[in-house]
């Protein structure tokens, strides 16, 4: 596995300005988003922005080779090859990608292209983590797949209004290329959100896919308890799905202590919720002694932390993760194992979305949020399950390696 522990940077006064662009070899096959992104693409070299250009081999989604230039320098380098079974979301994690990046003083991201719920969201999350400025320029992104364990799949105009409605919360500018261009940066969040409830959606908008297969547990499991802390279910943060599922992890952690296995506690600011910081801190399943326990600066626990290094060590190689927000700590932390080829399983009624709003009104309930996040995450590689699947394998005396 790798890990990074790098420090979150704040972007200097004389910052440029970097443009990725996730695309296919002939662009992201829609006329008019690669036509915007010409626009921008013109408009960017007046401005001296530097532009990054990420392009997919054969994946549907995420980046499994292709290649990084810098527009300005007028070099080309080859991006790192994408592993057997592994995954390639995330363009910060291409140590050309970052040299690219670094060398220039840029500090502020323009995301454009690319599937809005895997390459996208990846590499928007990693950056606000490094300290970012980041914009997506809404209208050249395009909602990825989701896979599901019944095949039925959310309407892709859905998981792009909740995707980008999720990224803005978390600190993204979420705008058009016009706004952007202007620099007004006005965001388009709201028409996406309010569009969820006013467009009518019938049986013909749902994707259908194959079910996905059950997942097995390997002996080098970890059980990976996401940020349960008191302060979540109390009534001032709002509606949220899955009210029960500080108990269904109480449950999960006994069965995973009873057999002796690997816990882990991860603790992150509440980027996603409003509170005034006087809710007291706590924890709903305290740790025990020689359980693993990370306190995370960020949304995602691998970030600036040694949990990556301790899982190494103890041998882990499977990530079974439960906890909340479905659309903060957990998705990043889930991501974020996926770039780093652990062997993710999402416990769905074990996890928590919460519901938000955006600044016109306009709310994103947390159980869709949490539908898209968990379907969106089983489409980049991760295995969905429930609590009683779980319960039942963790049991099991001789489970596979």
């Amino acid at each position: 596995m790798n890990h990074d522990h790098s420090t979150p940077l704040r972007a200097p006064d004389d910052c440029e300005t970097g443009v990725i662009v996730f695309s296919g070899a002939t662009g992201t096959g829609d006329r008019r988003r690669d036509e915007t992104i010409r626009q921008l693409r013109s408009a960017g070299v007046r401005n001296g922005w530097h532009f990054v250009a990420v392009t997919p081999d054969a994946h549907e989604a995420g980046v499994d080779g292709g290649q990084v230039s810098s527009h300005r320098a007028g070099d080309t380098r080859p991006l790192a090859s994408r592993p057997p079974d592994g995954h390639r979301f995330d363009a910060l994690r291409d140590d050309h990608v970052r040299r690219e990046l670094e060398s220039r003083r840029i500090r502020r991201l323009v995301l454009c292209g690319g599937h809005t719920n895997h390459e996208v969201a990846s590499t928007a999350r990693t950056a606000l983590d490094q300290g970012y400025e980041v914009v997506v320029v809404a209208e050249t992104t395009r909602p990825g797949t989701t896979r599901t364990r019944d095949g039925t799949c959310s309407p892709p105009q859905d998981v792009q209004a909740i995707t980008l409605a999720t990224l803005e919360r978390l600190g993204a500018t979420v705008t058009s290329a016009a706004a952007l261009l202007s620099g007004s940066n006005e965001s388009v969040v709201p028409q996406h959100v309010a569009a969820l409830y006013t467009d009518s959606v019938g049986e013909a908008d749902f994707v259908h896919c194959d079910p996905l297969p059950s997942p097995c547990l390997c002996r080098r499991a970890a059980l990976v308890v996401v940020n349960v802390r008191e302060e979540y279910p109390a009534p001032e943060f709002g509606d949220r799905s899955h009210n029960n599922a500080e108990e269904l992890i109480e449950r999960l952690v006994a069965a995973w202590r009873a057999a002796d296995r690997t816990v882990v506690h991860t603790r992150h600011p509440s980027a996603l919720l409003d509170r005034d910081g006087s809710i007291r801190q706590g924890s709903a399943v305290v740790p025990r002694r020689g359980e693993f326990v990370v306190e995370a600066a960020t949304q995602n626990a691998f970030f600036d932390t040694d949990l990556g290094d301790r899982l190494d060590a103890a041998g882990v190689t499977q990530l079974v993760v439960v906890g909340l927000p479905a659309q903060g700590a957990v998705a990043a932390t889930a991501r974020a194992a996926l770039e780093r080829e652990y062997d993710v399983v999402l416990v769905e009624d074990a996890i928590a979305g919460f519901d938000t709003t955006d600044a016109e009104g306009n709310t994103v309930a947390g159980t869709e949020a949490h539908w898209v996040e968990c379907t969106s995450l089983a489409a980049m590689g991760a295995s969905l399950t429930e609590l009683r699947e779980v319960e039942r394998l963790v049991r099991r005396p001789n489970p596979p390696r």
